[in-house]
This record gives C-alpha cells, sequence and structure tokens, in this order.
C-alpha cells in the first residue's frame, strides 16, 4: 500500500501532461461552432459533446435519427461510433440528407411510413427523437417496440426538450403559436415535451406497464455574463427497471455495507 501511495503523485502528474499530438482516440474535430452556440434547429456542441460520451460509454453502436437536417448530428454520430462493432447511422428526413458515410443509411420519407425492415431488423441502441411531429414519433416507438428492435438497454434522446428565455432569444416574440411556460420563457418545442411526459408515465404503448426514466440536460436559467444565450435542452431516457440487487445480496461472500462511509474510487 505504501508504495501505491508513494506513486500517486508520479501518476497524477502523467495523466496531467494528456495524450501525445495524434494519440487520443476521441474524434471531435467537428464540435468546432462559436462557443455562444447560438444556431437554431441543430443540437448545440455541448449537447452532441453529451451525445458522443453517453455513445462511447454504452457502446451504442445502431443509432437511429429522426430529423436530419443538415447532417451535423449524424456527423457526431459517426464520429462516436467510429471503430464499434457494427456500427450503422439511419438518418430519416421529409428532406434529402446526403450520406456521409458507408455505414450511414438515409431515407427520405415520412417517418410514419418508417418500418422495421428501413433499419434492417436489428436492434437499435440509441434513437434521436427531433422531428418535431408526435404522430411521427409515436408510430416510430411504436413499430421499433412491438418489433423487438427498442430494448431494455435502448436509449431515447429527445432535442429541444427545455425552454428558452424570451429575453435571450427574441424570435420566439414572432411566433404566434409558442407556448408560454412561466414569465419571460417559452417552451421551445412543444412535441417534443410531450413524448417525454407521455414516456413516462403511461410508456410507448400507452398501457402504462412500461414506464421510462428521463434525466434532462438543461439550463434554462442562463447566467449574467455567460457567453451562451439558450441551451436547447437534450432528454436522456431509458426503461424504468431496478438493477438485480437481490440477486447481488444472495451472492455468499459478497457483503453489503450500509452503514457510514465514504468509501469508493475515481479515476
Amino acid at each position: 500500500l505504501a508504495v501505491v501511495v508513494a506513486l500517486l503523485p508520479l501518476a497524477g502528474s502523467r495523466r496531467a501532461k494528456g495524450c501525445a499530438p495524434g494519440k487520443s482516440h476521441y474524434n471531435l474535430s467537428h464540435l468546432c461552432a462559436p462557443e455562444r452556440q447560438m444556431q437554431i434547429g441543430p443540437m448545440q456542441d455541448d449537447e452532441m459533446l453529451l451525445i458522443y460520451a453517453f455513445i462511447r460509454v454504452t457502446r451504442s453502436a445502431r443509432v437511429l435519427e429522426l430529423g436530419g437536417q443538415l447532417g451535423g448530428s449524424a456527423r457526431n454520430f459517426l464520429a462516436a461510433t467510429r471503430g464499434l462493432p457494427g456500427a450503422t447511422v439511419y438518418t430519416v428526413d421529409l428532406i434529402r440528407v446526403r450520406s456521409q458515410a458507408a455505414n450511414h443509411v438515409t431515407l427520405k420519407q415520412d417517418a410514419t411510413q418508417l418500418t422495421a425492415a428501413d433499419v434492417h431488423n436489428l436492434p437499435i441502441d440509441l434513437v434521436l427523437l427531433d422531428c418535431h411531429h408526435y404522430n411521427a414519433t409515436i408510430h416510430t416507438l411504436r413499430v421499433l417496440r412491438s418489433a423487438g428492435l427498442i430494448r431494455a438497454n435502448t436509449t431515447l434522446a429527445l432535442h429541444d426538450t427545455g425552454l428558452h428565455q424570451v429575453s435571450r432569444d427574441p424570435a420566439h416574440k414572432r411566433r404566434p403559436d409558442v407556448l408560454r411556460a412561466q414569465p419571460g420563457f417559452v417552451v421551445h418545442e412543444l412535441v417534443e415535451r410531450l413524448v417525454v411526459e407521455d414516456l413516462r408515465t403511461v410508456g410507448i404503448d400507452g398501457s402504462g406497464r412500461e414506464r421510462w426514466a428521463a434525466i434532462h440536460a438543461h439550463r434554462d436559467v442562463v447566467a449574467e455574463g455567460d457567453v451562451l444565450q439558450f441551451r436547447h435542452g437534450l432528454t436522456l431516457m431509458q426503461l424504468d427497471r431496478a438493477l438485480d440487487n437481490e440477486l447481488l445480496r444472495s451472492y455468499t461472500g459478497i457483503g453489503v455495507d450500509t452503514g457510514p462511509g465514504t468509501g469508493g474510487a475515481s479515476g
């Protein structure tokens, strides 16, 4: 133990130096927007960075996105899934989206026409919902779930689920259909927020037999002096299910310490 403790400062100093040029296996060169990230519509670079990291951690190789627009999110998916076995990115949009790689499948069609065959009848690891159309979104989820292509470990990502401060996004003042969430704030996109609530309360099929847990990557109130003007908002969802802790506790030889303590390790 004394040897390990003695080596810790050395290990930290080596880590602090970082990777040699060109040696990092993370490809983030496509995330180069100005820090203000003022783009309306596409995912902001910070949001794409979160998705990138999530894919790398979970090894989510097969991705489907509804709404491709200019191809920025697909570029991020392709970078994140690079090197993963079976990596494939599917983009569905009403407009033609240019394919950016051999494993980038683009489908110019209404999402309400999507079938399991369109994704080669293989399970999807992550679904990005960003088409702002309720019926198309629910149809896609039900088609994939009924075909067994959305599984217990599939992640759903919904973009534009946050609020915008009117003072920082004056364009919303000109939209007659905008929903006022609270004084000074507007709902950026209503559809995705409705889908999140439906998944949380009644699930994909509407029966309530399964529900989806959500984590919201929002920053509705932007601090004064922050160059960021607004955050569109990203919600990640997975089936709400318990870890099999009873199985772990039943294994002889493993004790579960429920007393006070701060045990743990950090990389």
